[in-house]
């Protein structure tokens, strides 16, 4: 692995994603000493569709986001098509949105991108996964990597849903519901592009189902269900995911309109949303997805997660210049956002009423679990 520095003042961002890389870059701007670790690609994580919406200047400034899109291949997504609580498929443009269009993004680049800001910045790299995690007899923690071991005096978890350090710790994790998703990439023959920039969102009895399109001209088709449900079943298949799609009509005729053909076979990945109990704890928190994961439904994921790294440095800086309260404030923080969120969530699938007996939509009727 990378030489590691002399680990005196260190901290440790353990995650390589967008809120490891944010919270990474942060930290060294305020002239901290920080170590990100890039573990690398998850197994099984969700690989493509990804979303950012239209971003206020002050918000793309203070995230450090616009040098970003700019530089890399995403492309330009115009706005939402969503058949949800009626067949009809309404229109949601962002050509009235103050602040531009939104992005469809290379998740690969984008991230690479964003870990270069962080070691611009003076992060230190190092690479690999974290084995296991200690408190010091001084204070702080000792890390074993795959090849050194090394104290920190913080530890930041950004390992998204893997949370690599709330699991070693063992910190409980609160799951709302059981979503999973399949998703099956398509391409166009003979290497055309698709000039179409909208998401799309379509609802169905078993869950509902979302495309959009991917730089390089491919397009992902994510398949939403239940764990347990008959249609996971199904959908495992390639010839089982075409068959859902099909009970999907505006999303069918996309794909078939333009003469789209799938690649591969469907994948499978977790989708549920979740909160740690504890998103902090005395010289570690957690931040992104290893923190608090929504419900895709709202189209949260990337900038939820650089939001999150962001603040989690901010607070764990103010931590380290005296104030004993910001760890606090930033795990409440934490929590009252996973509930406003998740209650939005609830909110938009209570807008679908036609199938309100069918077990995917029964079990969005359940209250949202109150942290105390």
């Amino acid at each position: 692995m990378d030489s590691l520095p002399d680990d005196s003042g260190l901290i440790a961002v353990v995650g390589g994603g967008p809120a490891g890389a944010v919270a990474a870059a942060t930290l060294a701007r305020q002239g901290r000493r920080v170590l990100l670790l890039d573990g690398g690609p998850r197994p099984g994580a969700f690989a493509g569709g990804e979303s950012l919406p239209p971003l206020a200047p002050a918000l793309r400034h203070e995230l450090r986001l616009g040098q970003v899109l700019a530089e890399g291949p995403h492309l330009p997504c115009y706005g939402n098509a969503a058949a949800w609580g009626s067949a009809t498929l309404h229109h949601h443009s962002f050509i009235r949105s103050p602040y531009g269009a939104g992005w469809h993004l290379d998740r690969p680049t984008f991230d690479a991108a964003l870990r270069a800001q962080a070691y611009a910045a003076g992060a230190m790299p190092a690479t690999g996964q974290l084995r296991a995690l200690r408190a010091a007899p001084a204070g702080g923690w000792c890390l074993t990597l795959p090849a050194a071991e090394l104290q920190a005096d913080w530890v930041l978890d950004c390992s998204g849903r893997s949370r690599v350090v709330s699991r070693l710790l063992g910190q409980p994790y609160h799951y709302a519901d059981q979503l999973v998703a399949h998703y099956l990439r398509y391409r166009l023959p003979d290497g055309q592009a698709d000039a179409e920039r909208l998401t799309l969102v379509e609802s169905s009895p078993w869950g509902w189902g979302h495309s959009a399109g991917l730089p390089g001209g491919e397009r992902i088709v994510t398949l939403f269900t239940d764990a347990g449900q008959p249609m996971t079943r199904q959908v495992n298949t390639l010839a089982g995911f075409v068959a859902a799609v099909q009970e999907l009509p505006h999303l069918a005729q996309l794909l078939a309109g333009r003469g789209y053909v799938p690649l591969g076979v469907p994948r499978a990945t977790d989708a549920r949303s979740g909160c740690l109990a504890q998103p902090a704890g005395e010289r570690w928190l957690a931040a992104g997805d290893a923190a608090m994961a929504f419900d895709p439904l709202g189209a949260q994921g990337i900038l939820a997660a650089v939001s999150s790294g962001h603040q989690a440095a901010l607070a764990l800086g103010q931590a380290l210049v005296g104030d004993d309260k910001a760890i606090g404030q930033y795990a409440q923080r934490v929590q009252q956002q996973f509930a406003r969120l998740q209650a939005q969530a609830r909110e938009h699938y209570g807008q679908e009423r036609r199938w309100a007996e069918e077990p995917f939509w029964r079990a969005r009727k359940a209250p949202v679990k109150a942290f105390s």
